[in-house]
């Protein structure tokens, strides 16, 4: 590509698939993608201006840099509110919020999110139910992890211990049993089954491993 861009009418896509290259398939060498990027979003009519700019934010994920992506995902939204990357974009605003255990910027994210997408509507109903965890909110925890129910012995399961944890913090724990028993009665001997029992054991003063 670097012997094509020699040649005047293809500079424009050799530059792009450099660029590509640097980030895709280079993963150390995004210094080469980000220059050439910065060319490209000069240009406010660029037809690969969309691209770039959601390329331009991996640049950025890749250099572990989250105030930058997170700029320019809110720049992308208001150039391009339906645009192909706007799924991605919004997760993004909730995630690296999330990752760096921010929960209070991240769960307006999570929102947005999750009213206008669904491809990873389950991860996102899990982070934000963690983020209620995190912070304390224990009535919001429950009912955000309702949201997991029904599902299988992974999703459901962690979603109904976790439920069972939150309404004893409510200080409730004849609820919190109904959904231990229920936990064990649609999984039984599965994983959150198994820290259901244990933490049954726990409040009634047995030893947790035995209940095993």
């Amino acid at each position: 590509f670097r012997q094509l861009k020699k040649e005047r009418n293809f500079v424009g896509q050799a530059d792009w698939n450099i660029a590509l290259i640097g980030l895709r398939k280079l993963r150390d060498a995004p210094a080469q993608a980000q220059t050439i990027l910065k060319r490209i979003l000069r240009r406010k009519e660029h037809p690969r201006r969309e691209e770039a700019m959601f390329l331009m934010m991996r640049v950025h994920l890749v250099g572990e840099d989250y105030d930058k992506v997170l700029a320019l995902s809110g720049q992308y939204d208001l150039e391009f509110p339906n645009g192909k990357y706007a799924e991605r974009t919004a997760y993004y605003r909730g995630w690296l919020h999330y990752d760096r255990r921010d929960c209070k910027a991240a769960l307006p994210g999570f929102k947005q999110y999750l009213k206008r997408k669904d491809a990873k509507r389950t991860i996102v109903l899990g982070f934000r139910a963690w983020c209620y965890v995190r912070m304390g909110r224990w009535k919001w925890a429950h009912r955000a992890f309702g949201a997991l129910i029904p599902g299988g012995p992974l999703t459901e399961g962690k979603a109904r211990y976790w439920r069972a944890i939150s309404l004893d913090k409510l200080e409730r724990r004849p609820e919190a049993l109904k959904e231990l028993s229920l936990l064990r009665r649609k999984f039984p001997l599965t994983y959150y089954d198994m820290l259901g029992r244990q933490l049954e054991a726990r409040w009634d003063g047995r030893n947790p491993t035995a209940s095993t």
